[in-house]
């Protein structure tokens, strides 16, 4: 039995480590798809990502016996009033199998956070985690990297790359001030925002490995250059500003405290020398692509299209206040629905988590998230005694996400962006429990 228990564990921990790696790839199987138009946001699909969640889940279930609400009542009782919301917002929505679908998807992200928060987060080693995540994260860092420079995909469909040009419809690309226009670097996700956020995660997973490792720091200096390198070819510029203002802070934080100063010499200087050489190698390179993608004008798509998701959100209720919402799942069918002559690629989501939320569920979905947000921080900085660094770059990488939330709103809808987000929330619950 004693064997059987170890081969189980062995099993369970390289599973774990293949989901981490895997977690952005876009490998999937659609389902069910609306209109003969494909459209992300009226589809179903299965991931690969959901089978290994599925197995994850029977290890958890087969091995974990302590109950579920033991040191976790408050947001369990939340995310149960979050759910109510989502079921009873079921009665608006345009289309209902999508409501149904969104329903199980968000049920589904609740489990997850639920497995990391009480299982995961005391399960697996950190610096093993953290390894998966940086072999994970130079594997979408060199794909990137090419496809930027081929300005094209690879051809590695079996992945789950998508089709790339730059004059591609829905492709993410801009025009630098040469005229030229450019694709921004994708890797094997669905947007480059999605892949500049995992590689964000990834990034934070790397210093956290080069401050704790007593080996290998060369090799992990190597994957933190490459890995940064592509996470500057997304030309994401609220995670790459999001980014920018963590390390501040942290420096900030680590020069304040005096016992930490040598740390700071000794170990950071290093990553910071890193940095300060692939940003000025980035600079020289796509000089022309920067200068075009810093200017930001309120007449740029990007931001006129952002306002005006914003501006419908707000009034997708019947009266001044969307008490119900317009069904979960279902923002994209009653914006068709509401405004039917539009371009097929103005339909999206809004682009903040915050009103998708409020549009799809209600204010009353809402005002409960938030609850479970400000529980969730609130009781995590209380339980902070340690003060440690790594402990402060994680609740910087969490707020990083939060603030993502209000321009994004992959965190919610997309596959990977969800699996990020309920899993750095776990992981706060989880600390926050210690």
């Amino acid at each position: 039995m004693e064997k059987i228990r170890k081969y189980m564990q062995k099993m369970e921990n390289l599973l774990f480590y293949v989901f981490l790696f895997l977690l952005p790839f876009q490998i999937r199987f659609i389902t069910y798809q609306h209109d003969w138009r494909f459209s992300e946001w009226r589809s179903m699909s299965l991931y690969a990502t959901d089978i290994l969640i599925a197995a994850l889940f029977v290890f958890w279930i087969l091995q974990y016996r302590s109950s579920i609400l033991r040191n976790f009542r408050t947001p369990f009782i939340l995310l149960s009033l979050f759910l109510v919301a989502a079921i009873l917002s079921l009665k608006n929505v345009s289309f209902l199998p999508l409501g149904v679908y969104a329903l199980i998807r968000l049920i589904w992200a609740v489990l997850f956070f639920i497995y990391v928060s009480i299982y995961a987060g005391h399960r697996f080693s950190a610096p093993g985690a953290a390894f998966a995540l940086m072999a994970g994260g130079v594997f979408q860092a060199i794909m990137g990297i090419a496809q930027f420079f081929r300005q094209s995909d690879l051809g590695w469909r079996f992945l789950g790359e998508s089709l790339l040009s730059p004059e591609s419809s829905g492709v993410a690309a801009f025009f630098n001030i040469a005229g030229e226009k450019i694709m921004r670097a994708y890797g094997a996700t669905p947007h480059p925002n999605v892949l500049a956020a995992y590689l964000l995660i990834v990034l934070f997973a790397i210093c956290f490995l080069f401050l704790k490792q007593q080996r290998h720091h060369s090799l992990i200096l190597a994957a933190y250059g490459i890995v940064l390198f592509a996470f500057f070819l997304t030309f994401s510029r609220t995670i790459l500003f999001a980014w920018f203002v963590g390390i501040l802070i942290l420096i900030i934080f680590v020069i304040k405290k005096e016992q930490k100063r040598n740390i700071f010499l000794r170990q950071i200087l290093p990553l910071f020398f890193v940095s300060l050489f692939i940003g000025t190698v980035f600079l020289a390179i796509c000089w022309q692509e920067v200068a075009a993608r810093i200017v930001l004008s309120p007449q740029e798509e990007a931001v006129s299209l952002r306002m005006y998701y914003n501006s419908e959100a707000l009034g997708s209720g019947s009266g001044n206040i969307n008490v119900f919402g317009v069904g979960i799942g279902n923002f994209v069918s009653w914006f068709m629905e509401n405004r039917p002559f539009l371009p097929s690629y103005i339909y999206q989501p809004v682009h903040n988590i915050y009103l998708l939320i409020y549009s799809e569920v209600g204010i009353v979905g809402i005002v409960v998230f938030l609850m479970f947000l400000g529980f969730l921080i609130s009781r995590a900085l209380r339980h902070d005694t340690t003060h440690t660094l790594a402990h402060k770059a994680f609740f910087i990488l969490v707020g990083a996400f939060l603030f993502i939330g209000f321009f994004d709103h992959f965190p919610w809808t997309l596959q990977q962006g969800k699996i990020m987000f309920w899993g750095l929330l776990g992981l706060l619950a989880y600390i926050s429990q210690q």
